[in-house]
């Protein structure tokens, strides 16, 4: 459960303020999740603790479950009186520490020790933006200052920034590295204007060594935020410590940004990360599976990628539903088994009836040939099986006339005239229709 816990309190901690996640949230532990019942217990340290978080925060709660499971599951609070929030595993996020100051310095706040390079799939689609946050990891400062890495969601650029990270405290532990969402800059902003702690704001944002802002795009149309963050930007770029921004857009196209941040985010470099293609997406699955420790064939990755929506972060969420629903059904991961777990989250492709597939079946039906339905021969036989397909042809797909003809080497009227003829016979020749119903039947079941 300590995944799920990270994961929850990690999406939460997104969502509200720092002083509010402190006060309500960091303490609180997921202890079981009831698949039958679509219930989960969480864990909370005080009875008033889970009543004010009840009262309050109901709403936030139900809707972070639904984002991580994809539906809806109810919750109850269980009171353990000890503090039970502090983390120190390798794979879990400190997240009641105190994310400014340790000993006077940043400290790695936020970063997901999970997100590493090497945990991180590189095909066509990402290789610049890999290669460029390498460099910038490897040499910080001189490489690419700014990078700005933009992509759709879900796509890496988080997974990236966090690798940037970690490689930096894991290789120049004495660099002070700063990991920040653009709303933790922007609350972090209005809490010292509020205490009237703006210099020492800008002090201990202005002597870090790597500065690393996650969603840049949300301080648009915020004038006091992009005002301290072109002067942080300009203070840091002056001493040649690294910056790195990602965002859901090129700088040019976030609107309610201001002109001389668009300019100076144009700088350095600027990588952006494509939509993943289906073999990438496929390494992508069975690396997260053999992470998760999944038994999930080349077959049913390829399922999984053919229909799943290409992102990563739903891939991720999906693989982890698959993992916590046959562990608790004791089960393996099988096709229908997908199908069912992930009803909510596949979108099944549909392929297209083709009139190769309709002449092939038809053939195989009657016992004739394909080139045999494709010739001049007018036996009663051949015709009828011949007549059969070019209504199917109409019929199960979205072809012209013209079109069908072609296949069958035949010109349009002739591909109207079966169709009419087909139509007529049916009406009153109950073995044709239930034959053409067989066939049907046969060809949609392989699609």
């Amino acid at each position: 459960m300590k995944e799920f816990t990270y994961k929850f309190l990690s999406l939460i901690k997104e969502r509200i303020s720092e002083e509010e996640f402190n006060s309500w949230f960091k303490s609180l532990l997921i202890e079981n999740i009831d698949f039958n019942n679509k219930v989960i217990t969480i864990i909370a340290p005080s009875n008033f603790n889970s009543e004010w978080l009840q009262n309050n925060y109901s709403e936030l709660i139900e809707k972070t479950l639904k984002d991580i499971l994809k539906e809806k599951f109810n919750y109850k609070f269980k009171i353990n009186e000890k503090n039970t929030s502090d983390y120190n595993e390798n794979n879990q996020l400190l997240i009641n520490k105190d994310p400014f100051k340790l000993k006077n310095k940043f400290i790695e706040k936020g970063l997901n020790p999970k997100y590493t390079f090497e945990r991180f799939v590189v095909g066509e689609f990402n290789r610049f933006a890999h290669a460029a946050a390498t460099a910038v990891a490897k040499n910080p400062g001189k490489s690419y200052n700014p990078l700005f890495i933009y992509s759709g969601v879900g796509l890496g650029k988080t997974h990236l920034l966090n690798s940037i990270g970690n490689y930096i405290s894991k290789n120049n532990p004495n660099l002070n590295v700063a990991y920040v969402t653009s709303e933790d800059f922007t609350n972090d902003l209005v809490k010292s204007i509020r205490e009237d702690k703006m210099n020492e704001f800008r002090n201990r944002y202005r002597s870090i060594d790597i500065l690393l802002i996650d969603d840049i795009q949300f301080i648009a149309g915020k004038q006091s935020t992009q005002e301290e963050l072109f002067h942080t930007f300009n203070a840091l770029y002056d001493k040649e410590k690294q910056i790195v921004f990602t965002s859901d857009s090129s700088p040019k196209e976030i609107t309610g940004l201001e002109n001389r941040l668009k300019t100076r985010f144009e700088w350095g470099l600027i990588a952006d990360i494509q939509t993943p293609d289906p073999e990438t997406l496929v390494a992508i699955i069975i690396k997260k599976s053999q992470e998760l420790e999944i038994k999930l064939s080349n077959e049913l990755a390829f399922f999984l990628a053919n229909n799943l929506p290409a992102n990563i972060r739903t891939i991720e969420g999906a693989l982890t539903r698959l993992k916590a629903m046959a562990d608790f059904e004791k089960v393996e991961i099988s096709e229908p088994f997908i199908r069912r777990i992930l009803k909510d989250t596949l979108r099944i492709k549909e392929k297209d009836i083709t009139v190769e597939y309709i002449i092939k079946v038809v053939g195989e039906f009657f016992g004739i040939k394909v080139n045999e339905l494709k010739s001049k021969k007018k036996s009663k036989q051949i015709a009828i099986a011949r007549q059969v397909a070019m209504y199917l042809s109409r019929y199960l797909t979205k072809m012209s006339y013209p079109h069908i003809g072609e296949k069958f080497g035949k010109d349009h009227s002739t591909v109207i005239h079966a169709e009419n003829q087909i139509k007529k016979k049916i009406q009153t020749d109950t073995e044709l229709n239930n034959k053409i119903n067989t066939i049907i039947n046969i060809i949609k079941s392989n699609y």
